[in-house]
């Protein structure tokens, strides 16, 4: 995915058309999961919360290892944007502690909500399980790796883990001009180079996160994903008010445009993280 918002958006309504004509439950179910992706994507996250449960009803009589793990997950991805992935850790632990299949990216997801709650001794030990023998376990998963690896970003930036981020940024690199979509759950997270920027400013090599970041808020602005607008804005100030005054004077304007955002979105999660910087 590359940032084509209109083929995402005429794709998304000829799929809904045509299942006018062959109403099977199985597809029904992965519209309405398209529909919660797309909505989030924006920021209309009541909007994107209703999807997921009319998913999670249309799926009734599917796998529930595969609804009910797609439900939990399209909600954490809510919760994220919203900076308030704390109401769900406990579902995210039991999943993990029950389900045999991607194992890395439950941990993955566990280990960002425990940063988020200044968990950080706990996050930690996640992330150590994940970066044995050079994130080993979260590679060799062919379909949840990429989403998995740049999910591991943020971790690695408030854990300061320089050596987990190295690894992970010089995987992710290719990728730079991509957008982060992920095939089950269908979430999209927005540009990969906000994530690069977060792993280079991990590494401590600022001017190369800032190249990242500036990449990052142009397509993501394009995507019109406005959560990861204010999301990226507010990473990006963070590095640049630990720098000169020239750089600092940007960081505060980012962090003034991230807060209406957040505002206007009701992202409290985002705005009590942005109110604790500035």
């Amino acid at each position: 995915m590359s940032g084509d918002i209109g083929g995402v958006d005429a794709e998304i309504a000829a799929f809904g058309a045509a299942l006018t004509q062959t109403p099977d439950p199985l597809y029904l179910w992965l519209h309405k999961t398209l529909l919660a992706m797309r909505t989030h994507l924006e920021g209309r996250f009541a909007e994107s919360e209703a999807y997921v449960y009319e998913a999670a009803a249309a799926g009734v009589g599917l796998p529930s290892a595969l609804t009910e793990r797609t439900m939990s997950m399209q909600l954490f991805a809510i919760r994220t944007s919203q900076g308030n992935t704390a109401e769900l850790l406990p579902i995210l632990e039991m999943i993990l502690a029950i389900s045999q299949t991607h194992q890395s990216a439950l941990r993955g997801a566990i280990a960002a909500a425990l940063c988020e709650l200044e968990r950080f001794d706990e996050a930690r030990a996640h992330l150590g399980i994940l970066s044995a023998n050079r994130f080993r376990a979260v590679f060799d998963s062919p379909v949840t790796w990429f989403a998995t690896a740049v999910g591991l970003a943020r971790v690695c930036d408030r854990l300061a883990a320089r050596r987990e981020a190295a690894v992970l940024y010089a995987a992710i690199l290719p990728y730079a001009s991509t957008c982060v979509a992920s095939p089950l759950p269908l979430n999209c997270y927005g540009a990969t180079a906000g994530y690069l920027a977060l792993l280079a400013g991990a590494m401590g090599q600022k001017h190369k996160a800032a190249s990242h970041f500036d990449a990052a808020l142009a397509t993501n602005q394009r995507l019109r994903a406005w959560p990861a607008v204010a999301h990226t804005q507010f990473e990006y100030a963070r590095l640049l008010l630990r720098g000169t005054r020239t750089p600092r004077a940007r960081g505060r304007h980012l962090l003034r445009q991230a807060r209406i955002t957040a505002v206007d979105l009701e992202m409290s999660g985002l705005v009590k993280w942005i109110d604790a910087v500035g």
